[in-house]
């Protein structure tokens, strides 16, 4: 069995699209979540099933962390590279860490999306492991205008990492990395995955010069 077939088969973690519709989210935009609320619905309604079938089915979004991480000058960025099982996203750029939330983010405790947040940042990237309690979440992120984006529900954190020389890709076979200031990011726009690009304009408000 290849490793797509066997990923297809993998019990991953969605919520019915209609448990979203209080939140009335944009079509395509961050939403902002100061008070949680969407958090809270979100990890109060999670469930899992093989990703195959969800990955054809719109009704059901795939819920994904997305860490950015980086400071008020640099952000690391990432480049997919087409080891990665998911093609449409292959040649990418993001400076967003994470995948899905899986069964045994249930077994860490009352808030699978954190758990598997954590659980994602240190499978991708080299860091303290107490750094990912650094995490801050803030928001989700929603693209129904592009066949991923209509099946995947973006979970935002930033994680504030002034110390660059501590930061490295481990999946080297699947993604390439390196720091960039935020001007550096933006001039990169185009390359940027959709995800990503929504998120650029929050950078500067996410990590604050202090």
């Amino acid at each position: 069995m290849s490793d797509k077939t066997q990923a297809m088969k993998t019990p991953i973690a969605f919520v019915e699209r209609s448990c979203l519709e209080p939140f009335a989210l944009p079509e395509r935009g961050l939403r902002l979540d100061p008070g949680g609320a969407i958090y809270t619905s979100l990890r109060d309604h999670v469930a899992f099933a093989p990703r195959g079938p969800l990955e054809e089915d719109p009704s059901r979004k795939q819920l994904i962390p997305y860490i950015v991480v980086g400071d008020h000058e640099l952000v690391f960025v990432t480049r997919r590279t087409r080891a990665q099982t998911e093609a449409r996203l292959h040649d990418k750029m993001s400076f967003g860490v994470g995948g899905h939330l899986e069964v045994e983010d249930i077994a860490q405790g009352s808030d699978p999306i954190l758990a598997g947040a954590a659980r994602e940042l240190l499978e991708e990237l080299a860091m303290p492991a107490q750094w990912a309690e650094r995490m801050v979440y803030r928001g989700v992120i929603n693209d129904d205008t592009s066949e991923v984006g209509s099946v995947h529900l973006g979970v935002v954190f930033s994680l504030d990492a002034p110390e660059h020389e501590a930061v490295s890709i481990l999946e080297r076979d699947k993604m390439t990395g390196s720091w960039m200031t935020h001007g550096e990011v933006g001039a990169h726009a185009d390359a940027l995955e959709s995800w990503s690009a929504l998120l650029l304009g929050e950078l500067p408000r996410f990590f604050q010069a202090t």
